[in-house]
């Protein structure tokens, strides 16, 4: 009994055909696990890396010749499957590039049919095939449906016959982009290697073991692969590698593996693991390198997420909505990611909403920049008021020139502060009293230093003669109290024009464009409606929803009501019914009704905190009750 193997790798190919330069690392990562005596224990495993279709023709002819019943005979090929117009397959060799025509695919490939009749040929009952590449049809240049691997088990299966298969069915492969071996056969060697595919315990590996403990592993990683496997009826089970049952280290990953959760260990599984380390007596760093490679297909998950997330941003970003070519090469990289569309779904949908929605940061931004200003306005009156409760704290203003000057002179500066202040403080009627003029703003050093004369300015401009200059002090204090006076009586003329009849100033705040909405406290009898800020009304078009599915006329779903069907997000109008039915409009201008179903729970979040954020007012109408069978007859 003879147990032989032959590892093909195309990894190069012909012009326009990708090149999958993984396959290489694929067949020398199978050798390293089958070769051993104490795993794979095969007589003889045979490499040939990218062959033309002569030496991969006779390589596969001297595998199945001379083989007798009780031989295991083991073919793995990893690159392209090409399929043709007729559902022909055949294996591509290195010389293979991308034709539709047939003479073409002929002389540069091996044909399914030549490997399924030396296989049919022979008495050899243990055959084993694992394909593992990218599925081509190279006339469509559309990707294969999954059911088309059913052709795989016409073309190739038979008695005594078992077929392993993983296939990308895009112009890309997973590992297309760099040297690592692909998910499936990666898994497969580490079946293998670990023991990890012993299911049952027994000490061996069955060929159905093995591709199970395989298929599980690569559809974590990427969901959208879908590993077939494809025996005949009668046949018996395959035994492939052997495995050491007291090996610690398999203990404890198999262990761990029970013990996952959402992609991590659990605690509980923590304090479980860390107990059965010490009795196997395992170091703490074979049970992380143990724990790293067991969750490692939930990390690399998240990774295809997150580099879908960021390309899909990146492309909206750029364009949207999405062009036919952008929206064709995220579908590309959707495939080689081997993501399903649930799984990008969620993505797509936040990402569009932030987007449609003009992003809630925008919004957020003007409500701050509001909320700001109403804020810095109120601090400005409150200021005013608190330096200034009295109009005998205005004196100290002299300060700044102790040069007297007549009641013209002082008159001007005073007004054109007031005219400057009333127009750019938008305050409240309460705000313009006598003891709220603009004059005190003025008056930054403090009133009780007033008297202190040559201290207080010692480096003013404006006052180049101090105190102790003059001749006699007698004339100063004159001066001084001369200006003192005058200054008092500008005061006074100043506050009597500044008190206005509220009625003008309610006009006058009203037109102002950051004016506020509340009621002046100072008049608490008037009968005049308080104006509603302008960005208290915006559009509810700003505020949208994603839906998925079918949009109504009417807000239930009879068989005729579907105007369209719309995977994107639409404007709301603010109308709902009871039954969370949610009135959108598209963007021919017509209305139509989105159910519950069809509209996300992170979509209809956003929705309700965007007509929040403007304030809009949701209208509740009743729902439409479906038809009884009375009233249909």
């Amino acid at each position: 009994m003879a147990k032989v193997a032959l590892l093909i790798g195309v990894s190069e190919y012909g012009p326009e055909l990708n090149p999958l330069p993984g396959a290489i690392k694929d067949v020398e990562a199978v050798k390293q696990v089958l070769q051993p005596l104490e795993i794979g224990g095969f007589d003889e495993v045979k490499l040939l890396l990218n062959p033309n279709p002569p030496v991969m023709r006779e390589a596969i002819e001297t595998l199945f010749s001379s083989r007798t019943k009780n031989d295991l005979v083991l073919l793995f090929f990893a690159g392209h499957i090409i399929q043709d117009d007729s559902g022909k397959l055949y294996f591509a060799t290195c010389i293979t590039s991308k034709s539709p025509k047939a003479e073409h695919i002929r002389v540069s490939t091996i044909p399914a049919s030549f490997v399924h009749n030396l296989m049919s040929n022979i008495s050899c009952q243990r055959q084993v095939v694992i394909l593992d590449g990218c599925f081509r049809n190279l006339s469509t240049e559309i990707a294969v449906n999954h059911d088309g691997t059913a052709d795989i088990k016409t073309q190739l299966g038979g008695e005594g016959r078992t077929i392993l298969t993983s296939f990308t069915f895009i112009h890309n492969s997973f590992n297309s982009q760099g040297f690592n071996p692909s998910p499936y056969t990666r898994y497969l060697v580490e079946g293998i290697r670990t023991g990890a595919a012993d299911l049952d315990s027994d000490g061996w590996i069955s060929v159905d073991e093995l591709h199970q403990y395989a298929s599980n592993k690569v559809q974590t990683v990427a969901p959208a692969v879908k590993p077939e496997f494809y025996t005949s009826e009668n046949g018996s089970k395959i035994l492939l590698a052997k495995v050491l049952l007291d090996n610690p280290e398999l203990k404890y990953r198999k262990e761990a593996e029970s013990w996952i959760r959402c992609g991590e260990i659990s605690e509980g599984g923590r304090y479980i693991l860390s107990k059965l380390a010490e009795s196997l007596e395992l170091s703490s760093q074979d049970c992380t390198v143990i724990e790293d490679e067991v969750l490692k297909p939930y990390q690399e998950y998240q990774e295809k997420l997150q580099c879908y997330k960021h390309n899909f941003a990146k492309a909206v970003s750029k364009d949207y909505p999405l062009g036919t070519q952008e929206r064709e090469d995220l579908k590309s990289l959707q495939q080689s990611l081997g993501l399903r569309e649930e799984d990008i779904a969620p993505i797509e949908e936040r990402i569009t909403l932030k987007l449609a929605n003009l992003s809630p940061v925008e919004d957020n931004v003007d409500e701050l920049t509001q909320s700001d200003s109403e804020s810095q306005l109120n601090s400005l009156s409150s200021t005013f008021s608190t330096l200034i409760p009295e109009s005998k704290l205005v004196p100290p203003l002299v300060l700044t020139n102790l040069t007297p000057e007549s009641e013209d002179d002082t008159n001007k500066p005073v007004q054109s502060d007031s005219q400057s202040q009333q127009n750019s403080v938008p305050s409240e009627p309460s705000v313009v009293t006598p003891e709220s003029t603009p004059i005190p703003a003025i008056a930054a050093s403090n009133p009780t230093r007033a008297v202190n004369l040559s201290s207080s300015l010692p480096d003013s401009q404006t006052s180049s003669v101090s105190a102790s200059t003059f001749p006699k002090k007698s004339i100063l204090i004159i001066g001084i109290g001369g200006a003192l006076a005058t200054l008092a009586v500008a005061i006074g003329i100043v506050s009597r024009t500044q008190v206005a009849p509220p009625v003008p100033q309610t006009n006058n705040i009203s037109s102002s464009p950051s004016l506020s909405s509340k009621p002046s406290p100072t008049t608490p009898n008037s009968n005049q409606e308080p104006s509603p800020s302008p960005s208290a009304l915006p559009d509810s078009k700003d505020c949208l929803i994603f839906v998925n599915g079918n949009l109504r006329s009417e807000p239930v779903a009879f068989r005729d009501n579907v105007v369209e069907s719309l995977r994107e997000p639409v404007p709301v109008t603010g109308k709902r019914t009871k039954e969370g039915w949610v009135q959108v409009k598209m963007t021919t201008g017509r209305l139509g009704w989105a159910h519950p179903e069809i509209i996300s729970n992170d979509s209809e979040k956003e929705m309700e905190a965007c007509l929040s954020r403007k304030r809009i007012s949701t209208n509740i109408i009743q729902d439409i009750p479906p038809p009884t069978s009375s009233s249909s007859q």
